[in-house]
């Protein structure tokens, strides 16, 4: 699988991450894992994961609007469109819940661009969110690389909103209350801020001419223009732009980086807080955050590691092959 981020992102993280991007090769789309039989929870292949409907930023929406991509076309009259971007349709908002039994099952909820006449496959591939480009159901280094990509999501999420507003803000879209109401933050808005951006929004009072000003009846030509003013943008621009929360999720990206490509292993055995599952008389599945991406062992080590729990792991590797306490180091099951 390719793993790389959108072109946009790509450039910029390039631009201060010191090394590459992990390659998560177990997390295969085209012959998706979670559709494989034995999957630890089984996706439905009409689905996949794709059971999610991204806000896609409106700088993101103006390139996908260039190329003429019909997926997002078609969804166009359903989705709410909004200066900020284009976010999923009301009925969806209501009924997604993301920590549902039915991710990946349900139909429902399928992505509009969702192209399954191609096997499943992303139909904005080149300019998806930052939520869903750094989503994997499974990660060479498990916990330690979902750790990474969180870290990344983070700041991904925090550019495209801090972007956005700061496109409305240097096109003038929408009326001067309009403007007001959407600072450039990343912060929770105070509770007399959060009124007035109510107000332009889920049943509100505003007009659309207050929530789109000049741009009124021209939301494609916004989009597009909002493209053409982030494209040339270079990182350290995007962290002028974005001021000191951005310093802060890049560091903590930097961290994470650091932990991924580190071959630290520690020297006496300590179990952390995780989750199990019988799935037989035998074995058990383990796991600490992702239930998609377990880890199976016999029960019987199980118990062994529960009464090594402290002891040197000099001591504990003559029992207990190195390659899965490795394995569990990486699962957060070890820590």
């Amino acid at each position: 699988m390719n793993t790389a981020l959108p072109p946009l992102y790509a450039s910029w993280i390039a631009e201060f991450l010191p090394g590459p991007l992990p390659d998560e090769s177990r997390s295969t789309c085209s012959e998706c894992a979670m559709c494989s039989i034995g999957a630890p929870v089984s996706f439905e292949m009409k689905t996949k994961c794709c059971t999610y409907i991204p806000w896609i930023p409106n700088f993101l929406a103006g390139k996908i609007l260039e190329n003429q991509v019909a997926v997002f076309e078609s969804y166009w009259d359903r989705a709410d469109v909004r200066p900020q971007g284009v976010w999923p349709d009301p009925d969806f908002v209501a009924e997604y819940h993301p920590s549902s039994p039915f991710f990946g099952r349900n139909l429902k909820w399928r992505c509009p661009y969702f192209l399954e006449q191609e096997g499943g496959l992303c139909g904005i591939w080149e300019n998806r969110n930052g939520r869903c480009a750094t989503w994997f159901c499974k990660h060479l280094r498990g916990q330690i690389s979902h750790n990474f990509w969180s870290a990344t999501e983070a700041l991904l999420t925090s550019l495209e909103k801090i972007l956005s507003l700061w496109c409305i803000h240097q096109l003038k879209a929408g009326s001067d209350q309009f403007r007001e109401a959407f600072p450039l933050s990343t912060d929770e808005p105070a509770f007399s801020v959060w009124l007035k951006q109510q107000s332009f929004y889920e049943g509100g009072s505003a007009t659309p001419d207050l929530k789109w000003g000049v741009w009124l009846n021209r939301e494609r030509t916004f989009f597009y223009e909002c493209y053409k003013l982030i494209a040339p943008l270079r990182w350290k621009d995007v962290r002028e732009i974005c001021g000191s929360t951005l310093n802060r999720l890049e560091q903590n990206m930097l961290k994470c980086h650091d932990r991924l490509t580190s071959d630290f292993f520690p020297d006496v055995l300590k179990l952390s807080e995780f989750h199990m599952l019988d799935i037989g008389s035998e074995e058990v599945r383990l796991w600490t955050i992702n239930p998609y991406d377990p880890v199976t062992l016999p029960k019987t080590t199980v118990r062994l590691l529960h009464r090594k729990n402290g002891t040197p792991m000099e001591e504990v590797t003559k029992m207990v092959p190195k390659e899965l306490l490795l394995k569990l180091f990486d699962a957060g099951i070890l820590i």
